[in-house]
């Protein structure tokens, strides 16, 4: 059973973090390759591609070798399956779906080029090898660089990183120093990330803008660590190479073309004219204004729901309806949103009830469970899929596992003037239209559901909350920065503070352009209502620091705001929905019952002396300190069973005195870092609340 319970673990652990990491290939796999998808599928939705942009500037041609360059692969002769193996994750259990393949002759360097076309919403990564003498021939000639031509016609930024390989030895090509040159040689600002996990936080991918067209150029000496393999420390040496994709704004029908893989002494190739239409938005609005601005059209419209009855829940589900709203438009067409939505049977215009918006983390749908959860507990629930997909089955979501879903609209739900919600882009579409960001539409999704829900006769509009669970808790915390008619709000695991984040996460929120659009934390003066903060102590995806400066910053504007870091709480969905706070929390705000204990005064230094709020119908109190005795680190290793991104020291524990309202006690002296843990006995049931985390 242990055995089992660990391997469950690690796969919700990974379906969740998905969306942005992949898990460390497995011996039985090609550790040069990360998903793909299967072929051949009809496509979702009909989606007008970016054009190929039109010439209108003459320019100076830089120097360059095109004579002089070593070929690896021009895409000139053969098929796309007889010039590289593309990697098939199609039948591995994690929703990704192949893109279709072709050499085409449009959009490329010189001559044909390979022409990756995302049929399928779920193709959000790639990976394809080139294999044969032509590696190793190459390599022994050497070269300052090894230079791709990407021409990216997606709606979003791709992140590229190239592999090289050796018998068992591997590294990836350091982007520290990597160069990106348009078509016409204007040089571009290089943005990189870790959009595949294989620099483990460290940056190994550079991402190409959306409509950019040139050359991505890494120099050869400067070689990387890829996951566990022995380093590669000698590319001379390379007999194979992998080149790693990440897509995000990949809506359906968009495509991006590679060609030219070469060694070469210059990071530039032939240039031409070029003119960089495929960027940016049609506006005089900054960004942030279109955002704000769309959030503000979010508040002020209640979608109509249609009822979907062919994916009525039945069981013990029955009840829930299957329905679709009109969400956020894209690129000047609407989307639509499923969503499971669940009343109390005794909900009625005479009895009104609290509800709740349900925001589902990477990898995860619109949850049954968790939507009867809320409503046996006197709840209205509206659960969304935030990602654009919809049910193929009835009872899709029953469990945190089932593959009964599809990206993009049904062919019952295709008419003019829509499109396909985007999938989570894991932040990496910030550079381009404010419309096709994911985070932009997730948001204001969530906005339109609380609308649902309060335009509902048996609802008490004024007391409307929301939750999310990983990617789900980052929505909520930026959606609360917008909105703040929610009547309370409880982020699981997800926060602000991301850009500080010690896990992977922190490589999501490392962009200009995310940080500038997408911090929670700069519209956290704008959070009234009370939040509680309920993570996991020892979390592989978020860490404790973000949690509690988030707590820090609502706790001014909210007393009633709490802190729960709970130990061996794991990270699921059912981990995350499972923990009594999140409804003993919603309940203090919206029916009045006990409220959780919190923290009038922080702990600071070494010794304890902190007083607390203690609701009147608790029973009990202890108290106890947490603490590490080496400064708080994150790095990928096994831990609970699976490896992930966790932090490296192990949780100390120490106890400490409380009378009455106050704690008292002595921090040991190791301790580099400590928070304290409050258990609060109410009406039979223990809770826990936790001061910030401190550094000593």
């Amino acid at each position: 059973m242990k055995k089992l319970f660990t391997a469950l673990l690690a796969l919700c652990m990974l379906f969740l973090c998905a969306c942005t990491q992949d898990p460390a290939p497995s011996a039985s796999q090609d550790a040069t390759q990360a998903p793909s998808a299967s072929a051949g599928e009809t496509p979702t939705t009909d989606v007008t591609t970016t054009p190929e942009p039109t010439p209108t500037t003459e320019v100076t041609p830089l120097p360059t070798d095109e004579d002089g360059k070593t070929l690896i692969e021009g895409f000139e002769e053969g098929t796309a399956a007889e010039l590289v193996s593309s990697l098939d994750w199609s039948g591995t259990g994690y929703g990704i779906s192949n893109p279709e393949l072709s050499i085409t002759d449009a959009g490329a360097d010189l001559g044909k080029g390979y022409k990756v076309f995302l049929a399928d919403g779920n193709a959000w990564c790639q990976s394809f090898t080139l294999l044969g003498s032509k590696v190793s021939d190459a390599f022994t000639k050497g070269g300052t660089y090894i230079r791709l031509w990407v021409n990216n016609q997606t709606e979003g930024t791709i992140g590229i990183g190239i592999i090289a390989h050796a018998g068992s030895d591997s590294a990836y090509f350091d982007v520290t120093n990597a160069k990106l040159y348009g078509a016409n040689g204007t040089e571009v600002k290089v943005e990189t990330a870790d959009s595949s996990g294989m620099g483990q936080g460290k940056p190994s991918s550079v991402i190409i803008p959306v409509g950019f067209q040139g050359w991505l150029s890494l120099p050869i000496s400067e070689l990387c660590s890829y996951w566990s393999s022995p380093l590669l420390s000698d590319a001379s040496k390379a007999t194979k190479l992998n080149i790693d994709v990440r897509p995000s704004g990949y809506t359906p029908e968009t495509y991006y073309v590679f060609d030219e893989l070469a060694l070469t002494s210059s990071a530039v190739g032939a240039t031409r004219e070029w003119n960089n239409t495929g960027s940016g938005d049609s506006t005089d609005l900054s960004k942030s204004e279109q955002i704000a601005n769309g959030m503000k059209d979010a508040i002020a419209t209640t979608p109509q729901v249609v009822e979907m009855s062919e994916y009525n829940p039945t069981g013990v589900y029955s009840g829930i309806k299957a329905v679709w709203f009109d969400g956020m438009t894209k690129n000047g067409k609407k989307t639509k949103v499923f969503a499971y939505i669940g009343f109390p049977k005794n909900a009625s215009a005479s009895n009104k009830v609290p509800a709740v918006v349900l925001m589902h983390g990477g990898g995860g749908h619109a949850f049954l469970p968790w939507v009867k959860m809320w409503n046996d507990r006197g709840y209205a629930a509206i659960a969304i899929d935030n990602t654009g997909y919809f049910p193929t089955a009835v009872n899709a979501g029953s469990s945190e596992t089932d593959n009964q879903w599809k990206y993009g609209l049904p062919s019952s739900l295709r008419q003019d003037g829509y499109t396909s919600a985007p999938n989570n882009d894991g932040m990496y579409s910030s550079s381009g239209k404010v419309e096709s960001m994911w985070m932009y539409h997730a948001v204001g999704q969530s906005i339109l559901a609380a609308n649902i829900l309060r335009a509902d006769s048996r609802v008490d509009s004024s007391k409307v909350g929301i939750t999310g669970i990983s990617w789900g808790g980052v929505i909520t915390s930026i959606t609360i920065g917008y909105d703040d008619r929610f009547s309370f709000a409880i982020p699981i695991y997800g926060s602000g503070y991301l850009d500080e984040a010690l896990s992977w996460m922190k490589d999501n929120f490392a962009g200009k352009d995310t940080q500038e659009l997408w911090s929670a934390q700069d519209r956290f003066d704008k959070v009234t209502m009370p939040v509680l903060w309920l993570c996991w102590n020892d979390d592989s995806c978020f860490s404790v620091n973000s949690n509690s400066k988030s707590y820090l910053d609502t706790v001014k504007l909210n007393a009633d705001t709490r802190l729960s870091m709970i130990n061996n709480m794991y990270h699921s969905h059912g981990s995350g929905w499972n923990p009594g706070e999140s409804m003993a929390f919603a309940d203090s705000v919206v029916k009045g019952s006990a409220k959780l204990t919190g923290f009038k005064t922080q702990p600071s230094g070494k010794t304890v002396n902190t007083e607390l709020t203690v609701d009147s119908a608790a029973s009990k109190v202890t108290a106890k300190l947490y603490y590490i005795t080496q400064k708080m680190t994150y790095s990928s290793h096994v831990k609970y069973g699976y490896e992930a991104t966790f932090m490296d020291q192990e949780w100390q524990t120490a106890s400490l005195t409380v009378n009455g309202s106050k704690i008292s006690g002595t921090v040991p002296s190791d301790a580099k870092g400590y928070y304290i843990e409050v258990k609060t006995t109410i009406n039979g049931k223990e809770y826990v609340t936790c001061s910030v985390y401190t550094e000593v």
